[in-house]
Parts: structure tokens; C-alpha cells; sequence
């Protein structure tokens, strides 16, 4: 493990700690001021049901920048650390929202299960997991793009770098869907999604297996595919 992984490792310690031992006035404000209320809610009269429209939008937008990051070079962890940032502090605004009248201990599990599927999700989607590979691969696919060896077929034979490519963008876009789901949900249902705590932990632990599954398994099987 790189110094930096381990000073992200402190941090997102340190971030879970405080999420847990905020006063219930920081906690009230946090809820009150981003959980948007019922702007963007729409209810569908043919359906009798109700849809998170602004929720559909920003997911939407998210799946553009990991369609798109590549082009973005080495900024693109920035950006997407800042969206990922803004993203949980919202989720958080909902979860602080929906547990306000919950016991401490209960409040504390749900904040701890919602922030250890976002940290580990978060983990995966910068690479931790497989040496950042990434950004080792990027530069490559870019300078394959600008020679145009993309439009041979032999191309994708011979390299990996573009499966490196479209991995990393699903790892992205599934870590942002874990957390908009979880946000629209509580938004729509005003409550977390499982029918117990219990429940919502198998979940959690289920949606980081798959997080791993992607940020480091994936690039096993990549490894695999091309005797790496």
C-alpha cells in the first residue's frame, strides 16, 4: 500500500468517526439544508406513483463523466472524487433526515453501513485495490487514440488498455449508482432500503463485495484475458 493509500485510509476513518459523533443540531441542519425537501419529486397519475426526477438527473449526468472521463486525462480523479464527494454528503443529508427520530444506536449502525458501501465503493472506483492501474493504463489508450491503432481490430487483441478503460468507467458509474439509488429511495419511501437493519447491513455487505469484485477482480480477469 502507497503512502497515499494509507492517508486515505486515515481519512475515511477519521470522516466515519465524526459522521457518528456530530451534535443532533449539525446533524438537523445537515438534514434540513441537503436533503432538497420535495424539489424534484414528480408523482406519475397513470402509475399512482412518484418519481426522484432531480435523482435521475444527476445520476444521469454522472453516467456522462464516466462515459466521458478518458477524455479528461489526469484531472479526471479530481472531478470525480469531488462528485463522488458531493454525492454522499447529499446521501448523508437524507440518512441524517430519516434517522432523526431513531435511537442512537440504530442511527449510528445506519450511518456506519451507509458510509462503509460508499468508502469501499469509493476505494475501488480510485483503484486501491489494484495499484491504480488506471492511471497507468490511460496514457497508454490515449496515445493509441491519437496514433488511431483504436480502428484496427488487431488493436483490441493485442492491447488491454481500452477493457482498463471501460472497466474503470463502470466501477465509476456503479459507485454513484449505489449511492443516488440509496438517496432516491429515502427521498420517495423516507426510510432506508431493507425491511430491517439487519437486512440493510447483508445488503451493504453484498453491494461491497461487488465493489471489490469490480475495482480488483476486474482486472484479474483482464490479466487473465490477455497473459499479463
Amino acid at each position: 500500500m502507497e503512502i497515499i493509500d494509507f492517508v486515505v485510509v486515515v481519512v475515511l476513518v477519521a470522516i466515519a468517526v465524526v459522521l457518528c459523533i456530530l451534535p443532533t443540531t449539525i446533524q438537523q441542519w445537515w438534514a434540513n439544508h441537503l436533503s432538497f425537501d420535495h424539489f424534484g419529486i414528480r408523482t406519475i397519475k397513470r402509475r399512482h406513483d412518484q418519481t426522484d426526477t432531480l435523482g435521475n438527473f444527476i445520476l444521469f449526468a454522472c453516467l456522462v463523466f464516466c462515459c466521458l472521463y478518458w477524455q479528461l486525462q489526469d484531472s479526471f480523479m479530481v472531478i470525480y472524487t469531488v462528485l463522488f464527494g458531493i454525492s454522499f454528503v447529499l446521501l448523508m443529508g437524507q440518512t441524517y433526515r430519516i434517522s432523526s427520530t431513531y435511537p442512537k444506536k440504530k442511527q449510528n449502525s445506519l450511518i456506519l453501513a451507509i458510509f462503509i458501501m460508499s468508502a469501499i465503493a469509493y476505494c475501488s472506483a480510485i483503484g486501491l485495490w489494484n495499484g491504480h492501474q488506471i492511471l497507468k493504463d490511460l496514457p497508454v489508450f490515449q496515445q493509441s487514440l491519437q496514433k488511431h491503432a483504436t480502428s484496427s481490430f488487431f488493436y483490441y487483441v493485442r492491447h488491454y488498455e481500452w477493457a482498463s478503460v471501460i472497466l474503470s468507467g463502470l466501477t465509476m458509474f456503479y459507485t454513484f449508482y449505489l449511492i443516488w439509488a440509496q438517496f432516491k429511495y429515502m427521498r420517495l419511501e423516507d426510510t432506508f432500503k431493507a425491511d430491517t437493519l439487519i437486512f440493510f447491513w447483508i445488503k451493504v455487505i453484498f453491494v461491497s463485495i461487488l465493489s471489490i469484485g469490480l475495482g480488483y477482480g476486474g482486472y484479474v480477469l483482464i490479466a487473465f484475458a490477455y497473459y499479463l
